[in-house]
């Protein structure tokens, strides 16, 4: 969740306040305490009539539902973030909402809605202005689709990592909208799971030679940024190279 870096509601900073103590209280595991202050700064908003506000805060309350697996109030709620998004035009937001929804409906068992949801997120990342943002946005869709094809197609799983790492790759270094250890954190983590699908033996296009090359370009990546690494990122991928050396020995491959 981001911190409100710009004032939402010039006419009342309370509601600024109120969205930065609740993203601070929810980044501590208190997510209980952190919806409430985000419901505050929801009525505060609507009291005002200030639509930024309103969406900021309704798309956060809509983000913990979802964490804490209350999916169908979270989509409830996504109702009202769609509605909001789509009257400012918030097309970033709207790429956001949409991808949520996706993983929403497939963790509901909707696999055919969920598909529909992420072909809506895509359509709205492109639609967004800026091309650092716009490609970060997705990247993250095609990510997220991946697991979605798993068990279906082999093909689409791939194509999906390698569109959303050509995505990435697209993002600047220097970008103002996207921090470079967002980048590094994604392109760590396509990277490690194209490892990891042309590393499994259940897929037809097991490779393990390009298997390992995904994982060293995985690798790679760290030596771009010293601090701001996603520990649980950093973990993953370690137990996978693990798991990719162990497979390397078990089988004999050089």
């Amino acid at each position: 969740m981001v911190n409100a870096a710009t004032i939402l509601c010039p006419g009342n900073k309370n509601i600024d306040q109120l969205i930065d103590q609740a993203n601070s209280l929810n980044n501590k595991g208190k997510s209980k305490e952190a919806l409430e202050l985000f419901q505050k700064a929801n009525d505060l908003a609507k009291t005002i009539g200030c639509e930024k506000g309103e969406l900021d805060a309704a798309k956060n309350i809509m983000l913990i539902y979802a964490q804490d697996y209350d999916y169908k109030k979270a989509l409830e709620i996504s109702n009202k973030v769609r509605d909001l998004a789509i009257s400012q035009k918030d097309y970033k937001t709207l790429s956001i909402l949409y991808n949520k929804r996706a993983i929403l409906h497939e963790n509901l068992g909707l696999y055919d809605v969920s598909l529909k949801e992420y072909e809506t997120a895509l359509r709205y990342a492109n639609m967004i202005s800026e091309n650092d943002e716009k490609h970060y946005q997705a990247s993250l869709v095609y990510y997220n689709m991946a697991p979605y094809y798993q068990g279906r197609s082999d093909e689409k799983v791939v194509y999906s990592l390698e569109k959303s790492r050509e995505e990435i790759l697209k993002v600047s270094d220097k970008s103002k909208a996207v921090p470079l250890d967002k980048k590094v954190d994604m392109l760590v983590s396509v990277n490690m799971n194209l490892g990891i699908h042309y590393r499994d033996s259940r897929n037809k296009g097991r490779n393990v030679d390009l298997s390992e090359f995904y994982f060293m370009e995985a690798l790679k990546q760290f030596d771009l940024i010293k601090e701001g690494i996603n520990l649980e990122t950093k973990i993953d991928l370690y137990q996978a190279l693990q798991e990719f050396y162990q497979m390397k020995k078990i089988t004999g491959k050089p």
